[in-house]
């Protein structure tokens, strides 16, 4: 059974999905394209314009291509309930107005159901933590003292590039010194100084899915006070990635790491959740938060993300994303996690 065939199975029969989000538009029909999928029991269709529809016709695999800039008419086509997404844009919810049919909003939650990775997507994730990780090893080799945040940042994208990344997963995090604190600041032509912690959050895409991974060096040399953060979120990771398994509550994994650094005295500066799917977006669910009622499930690929952060002082930050099955967790990415200096 493919993905929109389970989808399918979910719903009555009577019922059309409306389909428009980039990602569950991907993650149905196989290829990226601008439009709408209309998909019901019998028949699934990629409306789009000419500038999409000779990839459609090449890579999407029992969908008929259909040319309708305002998808009104194919959805005219259908006597049937239309469910739609909850996150529709205003201009595709006004297309939908235009068919003047009866709409509901679709109640199966597709965030959770692309939870859930197969074999194909678990690979194209693997293949994208593969080439990121090679890139940042390349690009330690730059990393020095005079060297800017920004410098480091562009060399690193430009070595996922050359490596087949297709794009980065997200805004690349290069950050040094008291910036590190910021868990998500800026790159900036800030010079890199001994002394530093060096930050760097980072990742790219293959086949439309993301990579994500953390790594915090320090550059030339680390203080003592340095080395016990870093070593503190080093045992809270490792700690989580061993407890991670299918059947456990997301609630529970953020909470091992949580007591570790608790206990260490850093407990306020642990500011975000212990982490969070990733496949075609790199926020995705189920989420490793202490308000999580969700269950980990065999196949679900979650990042690993424990932090600290010292105001106006320093950062650290480690992270690898995992494959849940039920004994364990697998790394996607296999560098050395104790602190490196540069």
């Amino acid at each position: 059974m493919d993905k929109a065939e389970k989808l399918i199975s979910k719903l009555d029969k009577n019922s059309l999905v409306y389909i428009t989000t980039p990602e569950n538009i991907k993650y149905f029909s196989g290829v990226d394209v601008e439009g709408c999928l209309i998909i019901t029991n019998g028949h699934k269709a990629i409306v789009t314009d000419g500038r999409y529809t000779e990839v459609a016709k090449s890579n999407a695999c029992g969908f008929e291509v259909v040319e309708d800039v305002n998808h009104s008419r194919e959805l005219k086509k259908f006597s049937k309930k239309v469910l739609f997404e909850p996150d529709i844009s205003y201009l595709d919810y006004e297309k939908l107005k235009a068919a003047d049919l009866k709409t509901e909003k679709l109640e199966v939650n597709l965030d959770f159901l692309r939870s859930v990775k197969d074999e194909q997507e678990i690979a194209y994730l693997k293949e994208a933590a593969e080439i990121a990780e090679k890139a940042l090893v390349k690009t330690l080799e730059v990393i020095k003292p005079g060297v800017t945040e920004n410098f480091v940042k562009a060399t690193l994208e430009y070595n996922m590039a050359l490596l087949g990344g297709e794009k980065t997963s997200f805004d690349t995090i290069c950050i040094s010194g008291t910036k590190t604190s910021l868990p998500h600041g800026t790159p900036s032509d800030k010079v890199i100084e001994k002394g530093d912690f060096l930050t760097i959050d980072f990742g790219c895409r293959k086949n439309g899915y993301c990579s994500d991974m953390t790594r915090t060096f320090a550059i030339g040399t680390a203080t003592d006070e340095m080395k016990e953060v870093y070593e503190t979120v080093l045992k809270a990771q490792l700690a989580a990635t061993e407890f991670i398994k299918a059947g456990i509550k997301c609630s529970d994994c953020d909470k091992v790491a949580r007591d570790i650094i608790k206990n260490a005295g850093y407990g306020e500066k642990f500011r975000h959740s212990l982490g969070h799917g990733v496949g075609l977006k790199i926020h995705e669910m189920p989420v490793l938060s202490p308000k999580s009622d969700s269950v980990l499930e065999n196949g679900n690929i979650v990042t690993v993300e424990p932090g600290i952060y010292i105001e106006g002082k320093m950062g650290v930050r480690i992270e690898n994303t995992v494959i849940v099955t039920d004994e364990k967790c697998i790394e996607l990415q296999k560098m050395d996690k104790n602190l490196i200096i540069l």
